[in-house]
């Protein structure tokens, strides 16, 4: 299990880990599989893989969970209302033994604390179905978990030691790595997040574990207060209002879902303020078109 701070470089090291495993330890690429919880994760760390080792990066399996479950049960939806139950089907698809998983030996787990009930039964019957040796990374932050409206639980983190820390042979295989320095943020930002954990409660981690940054510039903190049920077209017009009086050069706008995401650029874009995605910090790449990654998995 690694805990990952914010800005701490976790796909940098799942990436070399990976590369160290196949470059290293002669491990195979067909018997990799990573899950994460969004598209734009998996695109992210295929491009890296890929950059890092050239073609062999293309044998190794990432994949969102509800991508991944659908190939097992050989199915394709529309849309994403289609996807419900998916995961829970493909799930008792392994357990039923209607499905097996002859190659995988490592499974990597992005973003762990974002994890359900659902996704984390289905990682239990994944890991129950691997093969040789079996290795499990899973990474995530317990003060990072955001998703808690969606059943996330710090709980499966506590649990990941009972589930995964023995092997078949009764051995035990269970370690923790912290990655506690922050190369994105100033140091107010930082100070100010190291104060806020220690209001947290039912913390995972040791309270005197402190993010650092690697940044030296002070940078600077603003706090306002909305009331709790603004409108994405009220949010918006605050948004005008803030560009407005403050001449910012831009803002980021976090929203749940994509959905929301969609909503709030046509409010923006119907009051005039350019809006745009935020989906890759080095631009467009057609090596991250998903139809191309589709196409190769097929």
């Amino acid at each position: 299990m690694i805990f990952a701070g914010p800005g701490s470089g976790k796909t940098k090291t799942l990436v070399h880990k990976i590369a160290h495993l196949l470059t290293k330890e002669n491990k195979k690429s067909e018997n990799f599989l990573m899950l994460a919880h969004s598209r734009v994760a998996v695109l992210e760390f295929r491009d890296r893989l890929y950059k890092l080792l050239g073609e062999q990066a293309w044998g190794v399996k990432i994949l969102t969970f509800h991508s991944f479950a659908l190939s097992l049960l050989g199915e394709r939806v529309k849309d994403e209302k289609e996807l419900e139950g998916k995961i829970t089907q493909a799930t008792q698809a392994l357990r039923n033994n209607e499905i097996n998983l002859p190659y995988i030996e490592m499974l990597v787990l992005d973003e762990y604390q974002d994890v359900n009930e659902e996704s984390y039964e289905f990682i239990k019957a994944i890991y129950e179905k691997m093969s040789g040796e079996k290795q499990i990374i899973a990474v995530g932050d317990d003060d990072q978990l955001i998703m808690e409206f969606l059943g996330a639980d710090k709980k499966f983190i506590e649990r990941f030691e009972q589930d995964f820390g023995v092997q078949d042979n009764g051995q035990k295989s269970f370690s923790t790595h912290t990655l506690s320095i922050n190369y994105r943020s100033a140091t107010k930002i930082i100070a100010f997040t190291n104060a806020y954990r220690q209001f947290l409660e039912s913390r995972l981690k040791n309270d005197d574990l402190q993010v650092n940054p690697k940044n030296k510039q002070e940078g600077f903190i603003s706090l306002t207060q909305h009331k709790f049920n603004l409108s994405l077209k009220e949010m918006a017009s605050e948004i005008q209002r803030i560009l407005i009086k403050n001449k910012k050069k831009s803002i980021a706008v976090l929203l749940r879902n994509n959905d929301e995401v969609l909503a709030m650029r046509y409010e923006l874009e119907n009051l005039g303020v350019r809006a745009n995605y935020i989906l890759n910090r080095e631009g467009f790449q057609a090596g991250n078109l998903i139809e191309l990654w589709e196409f190769l998995e097929c």
